[in-house]
């Protein structure tokens, strides 16, 4: 099986594990999407305008196959 390593970032810290194996690219993408929902719940905060989480999917020479990116913004609505 493939080895791939998710390295992730938000506005504050970056974070690298020790990798794993999964059966292919699609599942490190779904693997890659559930740990961005799960950190959206745990590190974003209403108190800013403007926060991103991102999730780089290394294949097992750490080079990029995907970056995932989950964007939080919030903008005042002029009436």
């Amino acid at each position: 099986m493939p080895f791939y390593y998710f390295d992730t970032r938000n506005d504050e810290a970056l974070g690298e594990d020790d990798g794993f194996e999964l059966p292919g690219i699609e599942d490190a993408k779904a693997e890659a999407t559930g740990y961005l929902l799960e950190a959206a719940k745990a590190h974003l905060t209403p108190d800013r305008e403007h926060q991103e989480i991102v999730c780089t999917v290394k294949d097992q020479n750490k080079k990029a196959l995907l970056r995932l990116s989950l964007i939080l913004e919030i903008t005042p609505v002029q009436d």
